[in-house]
């Protein structure tokens, strides 16, 4: 009995961490988005002001 409460601490731990995980990567997904959009609008601009 005793060995099976440190197993289930240990299962919710990593469930804990992996949604932990997935927000750190969702958020950093949308920053870097955001970042390659501006780029993308930035190299837009000079390309068509170089027109």
């Amino acid at each position: 009995m005793t060995a099976s409460v440190p197993q289930a601490v240990t299962e919710n731990d990593r469930y804990m961490r992996k949604i932990v995980l997935q927000t750190l990567e969702e958020k950093l997904a949308c920053k870097f988005s955001a970042v390659f959009f501006l780029n993308a609008m930035i190299s837009l601009d000079r390309f068509g002001a170089g027109l």
